[in-house]
Parts: structure tokens; sequence; C-alpha cells
């Protein structure tokens, strides 16, 4: 029932309406929430007081003190420099608080935002300050500030406040209204307001760093999907860029810094441009390397004016034309959203409905035509995105884990098919192997018969059909056919590189032979190395040789000692082969003797088996030596 609910989910989706009312209810959420950091405020507690009407003076003067001669102005918390103050760089602000008559606990002072730095002083005396007022002056701008009150520093009538505001460039200085209120009670309210403002940008920056790192490593294990390489520079860049949220006390010159904050959003936009490209697969070369070089060239452009023509720039012409590159990728992905009914696309695009929507507000935060107070927003649209390209890359994750487990299935379907198609070849191989085999066999057999035996009986009957054949003749022919018939019956009887039994069993055919004939056999075998290639075929071709020498010495050398030596013998290449030595002490050959039939078949069956043969006669003997190779 699940797997039809989900199936049927999923027709629905794919349909233009299900698709349509999916993108609604995405958008609706997703704004939805996205919208609610609007009505975020910090939780004071009920007894707070606030200090808002307060007087202010342009002064440069370092202390409480030197502000005896200074004009002051009526004024009222929040307060801006915009208008009132456009060159300044320090003003001073004095308000009076009336207390409860009895103070039993410590009390805090709490200043919610200002821009860009605060000193504030009670009754004469410093509570604290936020940090550097040298130039380049700590930056507060989105930190909140929180001072305790020493006990007994309070009256109950006419504290009062002296707050020190320095701000750099000059006429952007603002301060909030200042919060009074027992110090457990506000340290709560601090505390949630930094971790709203401060702790969770940290969060984010260090899962935007770490996030690209992964990318990065990502995109180096797979070159060939280059969007990962422009996502990793994208969010890598964003986390840089959020440094300018919480870092106050900064290494360089605060134009450099705001040069450095400025275009470093911009650079994001540009790496989430080309991203957006890639990730849809679309390929528009000449615009990117206009973006790109446009881009490029304004950011330089940007160090060359002086502080006022800067930051008019940045306000009126920077930030605007990255907002309208943002608008264009929010808009070329919606387009690619409907048109491919992507759920991924569709996701992207409320992510990116979400970042222009903080955009604007960042963007008209700069203009004046919402509230300073607030601080940007930019900056929570990172979460959002990397929440969702983490779901992302898990899907395609999880997808790719799919698609290897249902790959790898087929493949073993295949590779058992094609086992199973292996084992029939091979069975069919072998049969035919097999048949062969026995084929050359009976082939060899069928020539050794005739060769031999065959040849044998064929003589007897000429001899009997002659008529001269005596009793003793025939016997004798017989015998040899016999002889010749237990020959081939011992070399298909041999184990495999069983040589020194093969020599053995010819010692008891030859024996009664030689026993006959008068002559003694002297005998001598080693132990000897196995043979590569050794099996009834190679034992035949030894024992015909060995015979024939044997049969030789007894027709023809009137010997009466035969001598058979077997040894291994090492050879220039460090290999082994095997020296097979029948000699006997006869009168030898002539030396313009030339080779007969049997000779010649004893040279052929050597060749046969790969070995050497050599013979040696003198007047002392003859010499047969077959050297084989291990």
């Amino acid at each position: 029932m699940i797997a039809s609910l989900r199936q049927a989910l999923h027709t629905f989706y794919q349909s233009r309406a299900g698709y349509t009312l999916s993108w609604l209810a995405v958008y609706a959420v997703v704004l939805l929430l996205a919208s609610s950091i609007f009505f975020y405020t910090i939780p004071l507690p009920d007894n707070s007081i606030a200090l808002r009407n307060i007087q202010y003076a342009i002064s440069d003067a370092e202390t409480p003190e030197a502000l005896s001669t200074e004009a002051w102005r009526e004024g009222r918390l929040p307060h801006q420099w915009k208008q009132v103050a456009p060159n300044a760089m320090n003003v001073w602000y004095r308000g009076v608080v009336e207390l409860p008559a009895e103070q039993h606990s410590l009390w805090g002072i709490l200043i919610p935002a200002l821009k860009m730095n605060a000193a504030v002083y009670l009754n004469g005396e410093l509570l604290g300050d936020g940090g550097r007022f040298t130039n380049p002056v700590a930056r507060n701008w989105m930190t909140p500030l929180m001072f305790s009150i020493p006990a007994g520093l309070l009256q109950e009538a006419g504290n009062v406040f002296h707050i020190r505001v320095k701000s750099d460039p000059p006429g952007t200085g603002q301060l909030a209204a200042l919060q009074l209120a027992p110090y457990d009670d506000l340290a709560y309210a601090y505390h949630v307001h930094y971790l709203f403002r401060i702790t969770s940008i940290q969060i984010i920056t260090a899962m935007l760093l770490v996030m690209g790192a992964f990318i990065a490593l990502l995109w180096l294990v797979r070159r060939k999907e280059t969007y990962y390489a422009y996502f990793a520079l994208a969010v890598i860049i964003w986390g840089l860029h959020n440094f300018n949220l919480f870092i106050t006390t900064i290494p360089v010159s605060t134009r450099l810094w705001d040069w450095m904050a400025f275009i470093s959003i911009g650079y994001y936009t540009f790496a989430a441009f080309v991203f957006t490209h890639r990730f849809l697969e679309i390929e528009h070369p000449r615009m990117e390397k206009t973006v790109l070089a446009a881009g490029m060239l304004a950011s330089l452009l940007l160090l060359l004016p002086n502080d006022k023509l800067f930051y008019f720039a940045v306000f009126n012409l920077w930030y605007p034309a990255i907002f309208t590159l943002g608008l264009y990728i929010f808009t070329y992905t919606c387009k690619e959203a409907w048109k491919r009914q992507s759920m991924e696309l569709q996701l992207l695009s409320a992510v990116g409905a979400i970042t222009l929507l903080y955009a604007l507000h960042d963007l008209l935060l700069m203009h004046g035509y919402v509230d300073w107070q607030d601080g940007y927003y930019i900056q929570y649209a990172a979460a959002v995105l990397l929440t969702l390209f983490s779901f992302i890359l898990l899907r395609r994750f999880i997808k790719s884990l799919n698609e290897v487990d249902n790959l790898n299935r087929t493949l073993e379907k295949r590779i058992d098919a094609n086992r199973r198609q292996l084992q029939n070849n091979f069975q069919q191989l072998r049969q035919m192997e097999n048949e062969q085999i026995l084929a050359h066999e009976r082939e060899r057999l069928a020539r050794e018969i005739h060769d031999g035996m065959g040849g044998h009986l064929v003589s007897t009957l000429a001899m009997i059909h002659s008529g001269n054949a005596s009793l003793p003749s025939v016997a004798d022919a017989i015998q040899d056919s016999l002889n010749d018939l237990r020959l081939m019956i011992d070399s298909m009887d041999i184990s495999e590189n069983d040589l020194e039994t093969l020599l053995g069993m010819f010692r008891s055919r030859i024996t009664p032979r030689l026993d006959k004939c008068a002559l003694s056999l002297s005998w001598h075998i080693e132990d000897l190395p196995p043979l590569k290639h050794f099996g009834p075929r190679e034992a035949l071709h030894i024992l015909r040789i060995l015979q024939e020498t044997v049969s030789n010495s007894i027709k023809h050398a009137q010997a009466d000692r035969l001598s058979l030596v077997a040894r291994a013998l090492p050879q220039a290449n460090g290999d082994n082969a095997i020296s097979i030595e029948l000699s006997d002490n006869g009168r030898g050959m002539a030396d313009d003797r030339q080779d007969g039939k049997g000779l010649k078949n004893m040279r052929y069956r050597a060749q046969k088996i790969g070995a050497r043969l050599s013979i040696d006669s003198d007047a002392t003997g003859t010499r047969v030596r077959l050297l084989l190779a291990t």
C-alpha cells in the first residue's frame, strides 16, 4: 500500500498541476519561515528602563570633563548622523535617568545596536567601551555591548550618562536606545541578542568554510563536474565575507577593509552566477567572461576614488548591480525548474528567493528605507543554502548508491550468465581437446605398431611364405614383435616425470636378451630432476632410441659389455639437463660410414622430443648420448 501511495504521489508530482501545486507550497512555506526573521525583537526584561531622550554634541573630546564648553542639541534615541552630522566622526550623547528609590541588586546597561564604537560613562565614571577609538576604530556595528554598573554608583535621581560614539567613515554613526535593568535580567536579553547577531553568524561562517573545503575536495575527485568547484568558491567567499560582521579589531584601514567586504559579496555572486550555468549544464561562455571581466574591473576601479565617492559608488552602483545579477540567477533557475520539473531546481530557486528577499532588505537598509537597528540579514540565507545543498548532495549520494546497487545486480546477472556460457564453452573445448588427443594418440600408436611390431610380423610372414624360415628364426622374429609390444605398453604405463622408473623398466626388458648374447650390463642412475614435458609420447621415443642402440651393439659391435649412465648435468645458462649415456666396448663404426635407417630414426625421435643426440665411435667402442632439457 505504501509503495502504491508513493507511486501515486510521484505520478501527481510529475503532472503540471502537481508540480505547480508543490511549487506554490514550497514557496509559501519557505517565504513564511524566511520572513519570520523580520519580527524578531530583543527579549528585554519587564523592569528595564530605556534611555531615549538625550542631548548630543559633535566633539572630538575624549572624556566627559572636556565637554563643558560644547554646544548641546536636543535629540532622541535611536539616532543617526546622516542628516544632523554628515561630516562628523565623533559624537557625544548625554542623558539623565531616574531610577526606583531602592536598588538592592547589581544593574547593567545594554546598547543593542550602534555604529561603530562606544564608551559609556555614568556620573563621570567609565563603565566600559567596545574597543579601540584610534584608527582603525573598533567595529561594533553588529555587536551588542553590555556593561555592569558598579554598586553605589547609581543614585536615586540625577544619574547622568555620557556616551561617546565614534564612526568611520564620517557621517555614518548610529546609536540605538540604551536599556537599563538589573544585571542578571539584562544579561539574558544580551546573550539572546548576541546569539542572534554574532554567535549564529560565527556558526554559519564555520559551516560555510567547512562545506566549501569539503566540496572543493569532492571537486578534486570529480574534476569533470566543475559546478562543485564554483559552488565551493562561492561558499568560501561568502564565509570570508562574514568575518566583516563579527570581527571588531581589523588589521588594515577601514577603507581597505570595507573595500574587501564590499567586493567579496560581489565575487560570491559572480561564482554563484557561473555555478548556476554549470549546474544547469548550460553554456554561456561569452556572457560569463563579460560579467567576470566587468566585475573584476569595477572592483579594481573602486580602489581609486576618495572615501565619499567610494561609498556613493558602492551603495548606488556596485550593490544594485550585484542585486540585479542575483535576480538574473534567480529568474533563470526558476525558468529551468519550471521547464524541467526538477525538485532540485525548485528547491534552489526557493533558496534564491530567500537570498533575494534578504538582499533587498539590506539594500533598502543601506538607503535608509528600513530600520537600521535590525542589521543585515543576507548572512542568514547561508544557513538555508547549506541545508539545501547538503540535502541535494545526500539525495544524489543515495541515488548514486542505488544506481551502483542496480548496476551490481545487473553485472552479477551478466557475470553469472557469462560464467555459465564459459563453463559450457570450456566443456566443449575440453571435449574437443580430448577427442583431438585421442585422435593423435591413435595415430601415434598406429604408426608405432606399423613401424615396430607390424614390421616384425610382416617380415616373419614373408619369411614363412618363402619356405626358407627355420623354427628358431621365426621364434626370434615373434619374440622381437612381443618385445616391441611390451615397449609400447611400458611407455604408456609411465607416470609424469618418472624417468627413473622408465629406465628401470627398460633394464628389466633388455636384461634377458643381453644374457642370451653374453653381454654384461653396467648400470648407474643418479637422482634425476623432473622434465618439463614428459609423457607416453616422450617415453616411447626414449625407449626406441635406447632399444635401437642396444640392437646395434648386439648386431654389429661384437661387444661383451654395455654401460648405461643417467645423471643431471649443469648447463651454461644455469639450468640442468639430463644425460642418458649408453656405451659398449665393441669394435666401433667405420669412419666413412653412412647413417642407416636405424640411426636416422634415432635422430628423428630425438628431434621430436627436443633432445640432442650425439654418437661417438672409435676402436674402443661406441657411445650414444641423449641430452634432455629439464
